[in-house]
C-alpha cells in the first residue's frame, strides 16, 4: 500500500477483503478493550484516552489481516476512447487571437499542431473521436468540417457523447468552447452525469474571458394587437457587460430600411434590462423583420445584436375559457364584454351545483360536458383561461398543475378575478396557480365579513387609479392621447369590493390600485407578469 504515490491514491480506490480471521480477532479486541475500560479506576479522561490509543493501536495491528488493495484503473492502447467536442457557432470566428486569428482557428491549432497538438499527443493511448456542435452535434473525421451556426447547444452535444459511448470504454471527454450557449444548467447537469460514470470532462475556454465593451439582445417577443392593423407590442431582454452612460438605440429593419427606432437606458454592468415597445408595421400581413441593438463603441462581438423578428398584423381569433364558481352579477358583464369582441371567441363554464355546470360558447354538445377541462389537449386549445369566483378545491391536483403548464410551457394567458372565493379568500395557497400568480397570498389578510365601502353622505365605492407604470402599459391605453386616457380612467365608476393581498411579486407590474382614502392605505388592485413563456394577471376585485 505504501509503494503509491500520492496520484495514484487520488485517482484509485482502497479494496478490503473481509474474511473471518480478521473480523474474529477484531470482535475480541474490542471485548479486551471495553471490558479493560470498565475495570479500571482511574478517572474517566485518563480510561477514555487509554481507550482511543489501544484502539488505534489495535486497528493498525489488524489491518493488514484485512488485505488491503489499491485498485487503479489501467488504460489498455488503442481500446478506451476520448470524445473531443468543438464548439462550432458563430461566436467562434470572432478574431481575438493574438495573431488575429478566430477562436476555431486557435481551437485546430490546440488539436492537431503536429508537435504540441492534444490528438497527436493522446491518440496513441486512445482512439479519439471528434465533434462539431452548434444547435446540433455531428460526428466529423476532421474539424476543417465544422459548419458555423448561430445557435448553441452544449446540453446537447454531451446529450450525443454520452449516448454514442454507451457500452464502450469512454475515457475522457474534451470540451473546446467559448462558453457562450444557451443551455449552461443542462450542459453542467450532463457534465456531471458523464463524471458520475467516472468519466472526466475537461474544458479548454476559448477567446477573451471578458470584453470592455459587450451588448447582446437576448431575447425579442411580439405579441399580436387585437384586430387589423392593431401593430403588435415587443417585449425585449437585453444584456450590456459594461457601463452605460449613454442612450443605446433599438432599430427594427424591414431588408435594409428602418422602419423603427427607439433609444433605451440600459442598465450596463451585466444586468439584465427587459422592456416593451409598441411597433406599427408599414405592411399588412405576415413579415419577417430584423431587430437591432446599437453595438457600443469598439464591441468586438456585433453577431448577438440581432435577432429574426415575425410580426403578424392578420386579424386572428383568441380563444377564452372563463370558468366561474356560480352565476354572479358581474358574470353577465364579464361576458357581454368578451361576446363583443370580435377577435375572441368565448366559451363559458358555470357551476349551477355539485358536478352540474352550465356551458355557454362551446363548439360541440360534447365540449366540456365534465366542467374544467382535465386533459392537456383540451385546455391546449384555448388562449386565455379567466377564473373567477371559484375555490381551489373545486380543482384536482393534477388540473392546478395543468393550469400551470398552460401558461408557462403552452405560452396562455390566465386572469384571477376578485371574489369571495379568489385569493387568500380561498385555499390557493401553495398550489401550482398561487406560484404563477404575479402577487403574494397572504391568508392572514383574508377577509370573513367584507370591507364596506360606503361614506355617510351615501356616496359608495373607491377609485380604480392607475399608476404611472399603468398609463405607459398598452395594456390600459384607453387612448393614444395621454391626457384623454387619464381622464377617460378617471370617469370610471367606483368599485365596492377588494382582495386584500401580500403585494406584487418581484418582476411584477402593479398597473393600477385602491389609492390610499378613508377606507385604508393603498392595494395593489391590477397586476401583470410574465411567467414562462406565458402571462398572468390578478384583478384583485369583483366589482368591475
Amino acid at each position: 500500500m505504501f509503494k503509491f504515490d500520492a496520484v495514484q491514491f487520488a485517482e484509485g480506490t482502497i479494496s478490503l477483503h473481509l474474511n473471518v480471521l480478521a473480523v474474529v480477532v477484531l470482535a475480541g479486541i474490542l471485548v479486551v478493550l471495553g471490558v479493560a475500560f470498565l475495570r479500571s479506576e482511574a478517572p474517566l479522561h485518563v480510561r477514555g484516552t487509554s481507550l482511543v490509543l489501544r484502539s488505534i493501536a489495535a486497528l493498525l495491528l489488524i489491518f493488514p489481516l484485512f488485505e488491503p488493495q489499491l485498485v487503479v484503473p489501467e488504460v489498455v492502447p488503442d481500446e478506451n476512447f476520448v470524445a473531443v467536442v468543438v464548439d462550432a457557432s458563430d461566436s467562434m470566428l470572432l478574431r481575438d487571437g493574438q495573431q488575429g486569428q478566430t477562436r476555431l482557428e486557435q481551437a485546430r491549432q490546440l488539436l492537431v499542431h503536429s508537435q504540441s497538438g492534444i490528438i497527436p499527443s493522446i491518440e496513441n493511448l486512445f482512439k479519439v473521436r471528434l465533434y462539431t456542435f452548434a444547435s446540433t452535434a455531428a460526428r466529423v473525421d476532421s474539424i476543417h468540417q465544422a459548419v458555423p451556426a448561430h445557435e448553441t447547444d452544449l446540453a446537447a452535444a454531451l446529450d450525443r457523447v454520452r449516448i454514442d459511448f454507451r457500452g464502450l470504454p469512454l475515457t475522457g471527454v474534451v470540451i473546446l468552447t467559448d462558453g457562450n450557449t444557451a443551455s449552461r444548467l443542462d450542459a453542467l447537469e450532463q457534465a456531471n452525469a458523464l463524471r458520475d460514470q467516472g468519466i472526466g470532462v475537461h474544458v479548454l475556454g476559448m477567446g477573451s474571458s471578458a470584453f470592455n465593451t459587450e451588448r447582446e439582445l437576448l431575447e425579442v417577443i411580439a405579441h399580436k394587437g387585437l384586430g387589423e392593423q392593431a401593430g403588435a407590442e415587443l417585449e425585449v431582454k437585453i444584456r450590456s457587460a459594461s457601463p452605460e452612460p449613454d442612450p443605446a438605440r433599438i432599430v427594427v429593419y424591414d431588408g435594409d430600411v428602418e422602419v423603427f427606432s427607439e433609444s433605451v437606458r440600459l442598465k450596463g454592468n451585466g444586468l439584465v434590462d427587459q422592456m416593451e415597445f409598441f411597433f406599427e408595421p408599414p405592411g399588412d400581413g405576415v413579415r419577417e423583420y430584423q431587430i437591432t441593438l446599437e453595438p457600443a463603441a469598439n464591441e468586438l462581438n456585433t453577431l448577438n445584436n440581432s435577432l429574426p423578428l415575425l410580426v403578424d398584423t392578420r386579424t386572428d381569433t383568441l380563444r377564452v375559457l372563463y370558468f366561474e364558481g356560480h352565476l354572479r352579477q358581474d358574470y353577465k358583464f364579464v361576458k357581454r364584454a368578451l361576446e363583443s369582441d370580435q377577435v375572441i371567441s368565448f366559451a363559458a363554464i358555470t357551476r349551477t351545483g355539485t358536478g352540474k355546470y352550465y356551458r355557454q360558447g362551446i363548439r360541440s354538445p360534447d365540449e366540456l360536458t365534465g366542467g374544467f377541462p382535465t386533459e392537456e389537449e383540451v385546455l391546449y386549445g384555448f388562449d386565455a383561461i379567466i377564473l373567477g369566483d371559484v375555490e381551489a378545491s373545486a380543482f384536482s391536483l393534477s388540473q392546478l398543475q395543468l393550469i400551470e403548464s398552460f401558461v408557462r410551457v403552452r405560452g396562455g394567458g390566465f386572469v384571477m378575478l376578485g371574489g369571495r372565493n379568489a385569493f387568500a379568500e380561498s385555499d390557493y395557497a401553495g398550489t401550482p396557480v398561487a406560484d404563477m400568480l404575479p402577487v403574494r397570498l397572504d391568508f392572514t389578510r383574508a377577509q370573513i365579513l367584507p370591507i364596506r365601502f360606503e361614506r355617510e353622505e351615501g356616496d359608495r365605492g373607491y377609485i380604480f387609479a392607475p399608476t404611472p407604470e399603468g398609463f405607459e402599459h398598452p395594456f390600459m391605453k384607453l387612448s393614444p392621447d395621454p391626457s384623454i386616457n387619464q381622464m377617460l380612467w378617471r370617469g370610471m365608476p367606483r368599485l365596492t369590493s377588494i382582495n386584500l393581498l401580500g403585494g406584487a411579486k418581484p418582476g411584477a407590474q402593479v398597473l393600477a390600485v385602491k389609492p390610499d382614502d378613508e377606507y385604508g392605505p393603498e392595494e395593489p388592485l391590477l397586476t401583470v407578469q410574465r411567467y414562462g413563456k406565458g402571462r398572468t394577471a390578478a384583478l384583485a376585485t369583483s366589482s368591475t
